[in-house]
C-alpha cells in the first residue's frame, strides 16, 4: 500500500490539483449506469488508456485507516447505490489478514486521479459497515463485500451508481478492466485491454503492447471493475458492472472460473438484500421441485390453446386473434430509463407469463402486454376493414418473476407474475402447457414458431404477428457447432436450423394436439441468443418446475 502521510481532511485541502470550485449539484434521482460526461473522440467501452474525467463515475477508492489518523491507498470500489459500494474481500483486510473494523475504512468517489479532489464533485464518507456474503469462508478469499457509507452520497456528473450484468455472460474473451494506477508509477484510473486464459497463473494487461501479470496487477488495484467487451444483442451492456479484479488463483471446471476474477452474477440475490435495489429485488430464485409434495395444479386444462380456424396456415402474418397468449415484455433500460420491448413470453394463466430467464436480466421489467398483433396500430384491425377490430391489448405489471434455480445459460425459463388477476378476452386467452404424462412425451419433428420476427438481412422488426413452421435437428448437430455448455441437459432442449437475425427470448414453439379437442400446446421456448443453430428450453422437462412454482 501507499502511504500518503497526512491526515485524511489535510489530504482532501491540499490536493486540489487541477480542480476548480463549483457548487455542489443536487441530487438526481436513481437511475444506474448513467454517463454525464461522454467524449466526443473516444469509443467509451473499447478505449485502452487512461481515463478521462466523468468516464467511470461509479468507480472510487477505498482507503485504510492507520494509527494516528494517517490514510493510505488500498484499492478500488463500485460505488451501486446511494449507501453502498462493492469491492473485493482482499480490500478491507489487513496486513496480517484479518478483517478491518468498518472504521478504519473510507470511500471516495468522484475523481479520476488519486491526489484530485475535484471540488464540488467528488465525495467522501466514512463506512459504517462492511457486509458479507451470509455463505462466507474464511479460508476463502474469493469473495466480494459491500461497503455500508456513513450517509447517502449526491449524484452528479461524476459521481453515478453501476449498474449490475443480470446474466451469466462470460468466458475466455477479451475484456476490459478499468482500475487505479495500473500503468507503472500512474495514480490515473485507466481502462486496460484484458485476456482471462484458465490454468494459467496470470492475466494480461494490455496497454501499449505492454503486460502485466496478476501479481504485478493486483499490487496495484485489486478491486478493478471488469466490463465486457461485447453487448450480447442488447445495447450498452458493456457500461454495466460485470465482475470484478480479485487476487486468487482459482481455476474449476465451471466455464465461468478464472485467475485473479470475481463473477458478480451469483452474488446478486445478496446484493439485493443488502442495497433494496428495487431493479434487483424482483428476481426470485425458483423452489426446485420436491416430488414428497403436492403443489396446486394451476395451469387450464380445458380453456387453453383455442384453435382459431384451424391454425393451419403457415404465414408469414398470423392472423388476428390466432394466437391470443403471445406476450410482448416491456422493460427500463438501467442506464437511460428508455423503455423498450425487451423480450416475448406466453401467457399460461390468470396470473403468469412464461418466457426465458435470459431476458429477465436485461432491464428493470416493467409490464407484459397482452392481446397484441400489429405493433403499429391499436387496436388492430383485420386488413383495411376498420370496422373489423380487436379489443385494445392491455398491459399488466409485474410484481415478480422467478427464474430457474439452475438458470446459467442452461435451465434458461422463467415464470412472470402479474400484480394483479389477466382478464380473458376473445384477444387474451392462455396457451396450453404439456401438463399429462402423454403431452409430456409427445415430440415432433415440425413445430409452429410464432413471434415478432424476420429474415431479412436489416434489424428492423415486423410489427406484425409472424409465423412459420420449424424443422427439428438432430442434437448432435448442434453440439457439433460448440455453442453450447458442457453441463447442459440435452434432454431439456431441442434444437433447430433456421437462422433469423434476431429472435426475442421466450419466443415459443408448438403445435395442434388432440388434448379436450384440438388444441393449440407449446412445447418449446427460444433460449440461446446466437448465430447458427438455435437452441430452446424444452417445456416437458420442466413442468414439474413450473407447477411447484405458481402460486395463487
Amino acid at each position: 500500500m501507499r502511504t500518503f502521510g497526512v491526515i485524511f481532511t489535510v489530504l482532501n485541502l491540499l490536493a486540489l490539483g487541477e480542480s476548480v470550485w463549483q457548487p455542489c449539484p443536487q441530487e438526481t434521482e436513481f437511475k444506474c449506469g448513467l454517463r454525464p460526461v461522454e467524449h466526443p473522440q473516444k469509443n467509451n467501452e473499447q478505449y485502452v488508456g487512461p481515463a478521462y474525467p466523468g468516464q467511470w463515475p461509479w468507480i472510487g477508492i477505498v482507503y485504510h485507516r492507520k494509527p494516528n489518523q494517517i490514510v493510505e491507498y488500498a484499492c478500488g470500489g463500485t460505488l451501486i447505490s446511494e449507501r453502498h459500494a462493492l469491492t473485493s474481500t482482499l480490500c478491507v483486510k489487513s496486513e496480517n489478514g484479518t478483517l478491518l473494523n468498518s472504521g478504519d475504512v473510507l470511500f471516495r468517489i468522484g475523481t479520476h486521479k488519486k491526489n484530485l479532489l475535484n471540488v464540488g464533485y467528488a465525495q467522501h464518507r466514512q463506512v459504517v459497515r462492511i457486509h458479507q456474503p451470509v455463505e462466507y469462508d474464511e479460508e476463502s478469499e474469493n469473495k466480494v463485500v459491500i461497503l455500508e457509507l456513513s450517509y447517502k452520497v449526491k449524484f452528479n456528473k461524476y459521481v453515478q451508481p453501476a449498474c449490475f450484468v443480470q446474466i451469466p455472460i462470460g468466458g475466455p474473451s477479451i475484456h476490459i478492466v478499468t482500475g487505479w494506477g495500473l500503468p507503472e508509477g500512474n495514480d490515473l484510473l485507466g481502462n486496460y485491454e484484458t485476456i482471462f486464459r484458465c490454468g494459467e497463473n496470470h492475466i494480461y494487461i494490455s496497454n501499449n503492447y505492454k503486460y502485466m501479470n496478476l501479481t504485478e496487477v493486483c499490487d496495484k488495484d485489486r478491486g478493478g471493475v471488469v466490463h465486457d467487451s461485447n453487448d450480447y444483442g442488447f445495447p450498452d451492456v458493456s457500461k454495466y458492472l460485470y465482475a470484478i479484479i480479485d487476487c486468487v488463483i482459482a481455476c474449476e471446471k465451471n466455464y465461468y472460473d478464472f485467475p485473479g476474477i470475481i463473477w458478480l452474477y451469483g452474488y446478486l440475490p445478496w446484493i439485493a438484500t443488502i442495497t433494496n435495489l428495487d431493479y434487483l429485488r424482483v428476481v426470485r430464485k425458483g423452489q426446485r421441485y420436491d416430488p414428497s409434495k403436492q403443489y396446486p395444479n394451476l395451469l387450464p386444462r380445458r380453456n387453453c390453446g383455442n384453435v382459431f380456424n384451424g391454425n393451419t396456415e403457415t404465414g408469414p402474418n398470423a392472423q388476428l386473434y390466432e394466437y391470443p397468449w403471445m406476450a410482448m415484455i416491456f422493460g427500463r433500460r438501467y442506464f437511460n430509463g428508455s423503455i423498450y420491448h425487451l423480450c416475448t413470453g406466453t401467457l399460461i394463466s390468470h396470473r403468469y407469463v412464461l418466457t426465458a430467464a435470459f431476458c429477465i436480466h436485461m432491464g428493470d421489467l416493467l409490464f407484459v402486454r397482452l392481446g397484441d398483433y400489429d405493433k403499429s396500430q391499436n387496436p388492430d384491425c383485420t386488413g383495411s376493414d376498420k370496422m373489423d377490430c380487436a379489443p385494445p391489448f392491455k398491459d399488466y405489471d409485474v410484481e415478480y418473476t422467478t427464474e430457474h434455480p439452475d438458470f446459467n445459460l442452461i435451465n434458461d425459463i422463467a415464470l412472470i407474475r402479474t400484480k394483479k388477476p389477466v382478464l380473458y378476452e376473445d384477444h387474451i386467452q392462455p396457451v396450453c402447457l404439456p401438463v399429462t404424462p402423454y403431452l409430456r412425451k409427445k415430440k415432433f419433428r415440425q413445430y409452429m414458431f410464432t413471434g415478432w420476427n424476420h429474415e431479412e438481412s436489416n434489424l428492423n422488426e415486423n410489427n406484425v404477428l409472424q409465423k412459420t413452421i420449424e424443422s427439428t435437428v438432430n442434437l448432435t448437430e448442434c453440439v457439433s457447432e460448440e455453442r453450447i455448455l458442457k453441463e447442459t441437459n440435452l434432454i431439456a432442449m431441442i434444437c433447430t436450423k433456421k437462422y433469423y437475425k434476431y429472435i426475442y427470448p421466450g419466443t415459443p414453439l408448438g403445435n395442434i394436439v388432440n388434448h379436450n379437442g384440438k388444441r393449440f400446446i407449446q412445447f418449446a421456448l427460444f433460449s440461446i441468443l446466437d448465430y447458427g443453430p438455435y437452441y430452446y428450453t424444452y417445456i416437458p422437462y420442466y413442468m414439474d418446475w413450473i407447477v411447484a412454482n405458481m402460486e395463487e
